[in-house]
């Protein structure tokens, strides 16, 4: 009876699943064409000095220029410093117990590309104090027992016109 039951579960199974597979939308109809997947590095870096410990909200925008030619096709796509606006997504503030602060920058604004064709969300983290990981890592840790270690601060997440970030674009997505 179960060998009936295991093979009646199967066949519909697999019926559903042959069905769904020749309903589904094939690639030509996605935004994307993924067969596609050559995609060419943007070097960026910041004009100023952009952290979670100064006056910076979210939505605002932030400034960057183009660190190297971007050349595509044997067509020169950016130049050497021409500025690129992006948005700063999320700020997280640096929070007791160490925790370190977070900074999402995103909505890179290209000329002549669409959003869908870059993938440039970028997270930049504080740092941990490698000390406080040094005293929480016994375990049982004798940090836990006292609320010592829940007064100290995480770093704060920056990032200086010295750094530079990648995000990638994809020449051949719609």
């Amino acid at each position: 009876m179960n060998k009936i039951f295991v093979l009646i579960f199967t066949f519909i199974y697999l019926g559903y699943s042959f069905c769904y597979a020749a309903t589904s939308p094939n690639s030509n109809n996605l935004p994307y064409n993924y067969d596609s997947t050559e995609y060419y590095v943007i070097k960026l870096s910041p004009i100023d000095k952009i952290s979670t410990k100064d006056n910076f909200i979210e939505g605002q925008i932030v400034h960057f220029k183009v660190c190297d030619d971007v050349i595509i096709k044997n067509k020169q796509f950016l130049q050497k410093d021409e500025i690129v606006n992006a948005r700063i997504e999320t700020i997280i503030p640096p929070a007791r117990g160490g925790l370190p602060a977070e900074l999402t920058i995103d909505n890179f604004e290209i000329p002549n590309t669409n959003k869908s064709q870059l993938i440039s969300e970028i997270i930049i983290q504080g740092n941990v104090k490698w000390w406080l990981k040094l005293i929480k890592s016994p375990k049982p840790s004798p940090v836990s027992v006292l609320p010592i270690s829940q007064l100290i601060k995480g770093g704060h997440a920056k990032i200086s016109p010295k750094d530079a970030i990648r995000i990638k674009y994809f020449p051949d997505w719609k």
